[in-house]
């Protein structure tokens, strides 16, 4: 069996974080955290409204209204937190750019 040697990083410090970086993960938190639910949710929503109307043209009884007015609802808000959210996104990626342009040559 070989020994395995424990070696020592030869960095003496962490590595700097990149330029853009924090933006980034701002980002990348605000769409997870933020967009996400307020897409997934209404489009789960719609699939589940549009199964209830093709059910209804079946011989089973269903009620698709219910369905259809839950998902409206959904869709709504989310359109509003959504349209909400574009400005804080556009400023995010406007900096990110700028960021991003600061460490090449020749852009400043």
């Amino acid at each position: 069996m070989p020994t395995e040697e424990k070696t020592r990083s030869p960095l003496k410090a962490p590595p700097l974080r990149n330029p853009g970086q924090s933006l980034d993960e701002e980002l990348q938190r605000l769409f997870v955290d933020s967009f996400l639910p307020y897409f997934l949710v209404p489009s789960m929503l719609g699939v589940f409204a549009l199964i209830e109307w093709m059910r209804y043209y079946r011989p089973l009884p269903p009620s698709p209204w219910f369905a259809t007015i839950v998902a409206f609802v959904a869709v709504s808000y989310s359109a509003y937190k959504v349209q909400k959210l574009r400005p804080k996104i556009h400023a995010l990626k406007q900096g990110h750019a700028y960021r991003v342009s600061l460490r090449q040559p020749g852009c400043r």
